[in-house]
C-alpha cells in the first residue's frame, strides 16, 4: 500500500487566479502485477473545487526482460471542467539494463459530456490525448 501527498506551486496565475492545490493519492498493489489507484484533487487549479481520479494498473511479464502492461482509468472533474474523462493506455516494456528501459505504449481518452459545452472552456483542462502512439526511453541512476 502506498499514500502519496504532492503539491503543485505554479509561478504564474491560471486564468487570471492563484492555481496552486494539493493531491492525495492512495495505492494498493497485488503481486507487482495489479493496482488499484485513487486520489483527489483538493481546490483544483485554485478553482474550490476538488477531482476525483480512479485508476486500475495490470502488469504481465512475458519474459525476464518484457513486460506487457495497461490502465484504465476514470476522472470525475464534472465539477470543475463540465466534462469527466475515461482514459487507458496499453503497451509493451522492453528492460535494456538494470538503468534502463524502452517502452511502446498506446494511449487513449474519451471526454464524457463535452458535447454539452462551448469550445471555450474545453480550453481549460489538460490537452486530449486521444490516439496516441509513444516510445519513451527511461534511464535511472
Amino acid at each position: 500500500m502506498d499514500l502519496t501527498l504532492a503539491g503543485y506551486i505554479y509561478d504564474h496565475r491560471v486564468f487570471s487566479r492563484e492555481a496552486d492545490y494539493v493531491e492525495l493519492f492512495g495505492q494498493v498493489h497485488f503481486r507487482d502485477l495489479v493496482t488499484a489507484r485513487t486520489g483527489v484533487s483538493i481546490d483544483a487549479y485554485g478553482s474550490s473545487k476538488s477531482i476525483q481520479d480512479y485508476e486500475l494498473h495490470t502488469r504481465f511479464p512475458l519474459t525476464d526482460t518484457t513486460d506487457v502492461s495497461g490502465v484504465v482509468g476514470y476522472e470525475d472533474s464534472g465539477a470543475l471542467l463540465m466534462y469527466d474523462s475515461l482514459y487507458w493506455n496499453v503497451g509493451a516494456t522492453w528492460f535494456l539494463h538494470k538503468y534502463a528501459a524502452l517502452d511502446l505504449r498506446y494511449y487513449d481518452r474519451e471526454r464524457l459530456g463535452a458535447g454539452k459545452i462551448g469550445a471555450l472552456r474545453l480550453n481549460f483542462g489538460p490537452p486530449a490525448i486521444e490516439n496516441h502512439v509513444v516510445v519513451s526511453v527511461s534511464l535511472g541512476f
